[in-house]
């Protein structure tokens, strides 16, 4: 059975949210993905983007809109990712759960260490 996750596709001044995972992660140790997580029981896709935006980032998502759906055949279980972009959150950025954060261009998607996840980069620039 696939697992529901959500990632977020932060943008802020035509840049993008990327978190490098921390080496001590049990899932994706070292790669570079979008913030976002697994989708707990009995919770809505849009309650688990906005737990998890404040859980890794400590910012409150105004108005995020999913934008890209895609199964993914990860190295631990199989997932299906609901991605969604957001460009307006109240509060203070801080990170809390990765080894780092960067700012990259939409251009710059080969940072990304999956192909679902420059997909996920494509789907959104066509939507705009």
């Amino acid at each position: 059975m696939r697992k529901n996750i959500v990632a977020l596709i932060l943008e802020k001044d035509n840049l993008l949210l990327v978190e490098k995972r921390k080496e001590t992660k049990s899932s994706d140790p070292g790669k570079f993905v979008f913030p976002g997580g697994h989708v707990h029981d009995n919770e809505s896709l849009d309650e688990a983007i906005n737990r998890e935006a404040f859980e890794e980032l400590n910012i409150k998502l105004i108005e995020p809109k999913l934008v890209y759906v895609a199964d993914f055949n990860g190295p631990e279980e199989e997932q299906k990712i609901h991605w969604y972009w957001c460009n307006k959150f109240e509060g203070v950025m801080q990170n809390n759960e990765a080894e780092e954060l960067i700012w990259i261009k939409p251009s710059e998607s080969d940072k990304l260490t999956y192909q679902v996840s420059r997909d996920a980069i494509n789907a959104l620039l066509k939507q705009k």
